[in-house]
């Protein structure tokens, strides 16, 4: 994460302020930042984004950061091209080394977490990092409620009901007669 580039969803954490204990800071985006998160990440609307982020120093340097975030989310349907609505509750967990440390000098690892981020400066954007987590935990396929894409034409918005009179239904009833 670059300090120097624009994000749209800001909130600077200086390491600084973090001592040996947990750091707990409550974060909401406003309707300017939701809008331009909606976006970047090509929603209709992003109704609601609120996260709870906890930082604690470890060993090496490190920095754990714990978040829970919400938000409410309006998406395209990929078959029907509709507004489909959805929620969002997830948790993340990421630990950030220093980028100067060895690997080795890092040991702590928590199920859940990839390998460490790097660590440059004295600043995180806990910002940024709920909003690269919400990109990654939106649905890539939404559908609104009893769509399925029946094959018969992209966009056809066919329901379950019509899947079974598809020319696919027929062909597929007449191999198990044979």
């Amino acid at each position: 994460m670059e300090s120097h580039v624009l994000h749209e969803f800001p909130h600077p954490f200086s390491l600084a302020d973090l001592d040996a204990d947990e750091e707990v800071v409550e974060i909401a985006a406003s309707a300017g930042e939701r809008a331009a998160l909606a976006r970047r990440f090509g929603l209709v609307a992003l109704d609601e984004l609120v996260a709870t982020v906890r930082l604690k120093r470890i060993a090496g340097g490190a920095v754990r950061l714990c978040a829970h975030f919400t938000a409410r989310v309006v998406q395209t349907c990929v078959v029907t091209l509709e507004p489909v609505r959805g929620a969002l509750d997830e948790t993340i967990k990421v630990l950030f080394a220093p980028a100067e440390a060895e690997p080795a000098e890092v040991e702590v690892v928590v199920e859940g977490e990839d390998s460490p981020e790097p660590l440059s400066g004295d600043m995180i954007d806990i910002g940024e990092v709920i909003a690269e987590h919400l990109g990654l935990a939106l649905d890539p396929y939404p559908r609104r409620p009893g769509v399925v894409f029946g094959g018969v034409g992209l966009g056809s918005g066919a329901s379950t009901a019509d899947a079974a009179d598809s020319p696919f239904a027929v062909l597929g009833s007449r191999k198990h007669e044979g």
